[in-house]
């Protein structure tokens, strides 16, 4: 048993040790953060104002290229297309927590198009 008990302590010191190793620069040992050097140091003397915060951040550009947004009719539209396809859980399960995975299937049937598009037969050719 005291073997046993001295195996775990190690065990779980050599674990700890190796998380913490494998943990970014800014994690410290005793589950602190630090700053990379160079950075700003914080006074403790500034009181933080959510007014100014606010009036700072609308300096900011927010704004994104056009490619990386998709367009709000796009995303109508195509909600109004599969609207017929969406199936909601029967009695109390419809109230059950949790995100439907609404992107993967999007991805699968693109991944399905794609393939269709490309043909089986030239995968397979292509595969040989």
């Amino acid at each position: 048993m005291r073997f046993f008990l001295i195996f775990i302590t190690i065990l779980l010191s050599n674990t700890l040790l190796q998380a913490v190793e494998n943990k970014p620069y800014h994690h410290n040992e005793d589950g602190t953060f630090r700053n990379p050097e160079g950075s700003p140091v914080r006074s403790r003397d500034v009181k933080f104002s959510y007014s100014t915060f606010s009036k700072e951040k609308k300096k900011l550009d927010l704004t994104y290229p056009s490619e990386h947004v998709v367009p709000q009719e796009k995303v109508l539209s195509d909600l109004n297309n599969l609207k017929d396809d969406v199936a909601y859980a029967k009695g109390v399960w419809k109230f059950e927590a949790g995100t439907m995975p609404t992107a993967e299937v999007v991805a699968l049937k693109e991944s399905v198009n794609f393939i269709n598009s490309i043909g089986k037969e030239n995968i397979f050719k292509h595969e040989d």
